[in-house]
């Protein structure tokens, strides 16, 4: 990695006198530089922040209980009159059948 003459944003008042000979046709860019230095930087940093996620994320790293518990569900009220509804039609069925 290599580290831009213009150093930080406050060095882009100095004179031109100041930057290397081999700069000094970009000194007019200097705070353009640094802007597109300051936005690498900042997606640098995102795309850490990101990657760093994927890893917690793939991995599952959370803790876990240790219990487990069977507990029985009860039923719903829809569920006990499907069932009152279901054994009716069959003892209907078995009336109807038989006579």
């Amino acid at each position: 990695m290599q580290k831009s003459p213009f150093g930080r944003s406050i060095n882009c008042k100095k004179p031109i006198e100041y930057f290397p000979a081999n700069f000094q046709p970009y000194y007019s860019e200097c705070g353009l530089v640094m802007a597109i230095s300051g936005l690498a930087w900042a997606l640098f940093g995102v795309s850490v922040i990101g990657l760093v996620y994927s890893i917690f994320d793939h991995f599952n790293f959370s803790v876990k209980n240790t219990k487990v518990y069977d507990i029985e569900k009860e039923p719903t009220v829809i569920e006990k009159n499907l069932e009152r509804t279901e054994s009716g039609a069959t003892n209907a069925q078995s009336h109807h059948t038989s006579a």
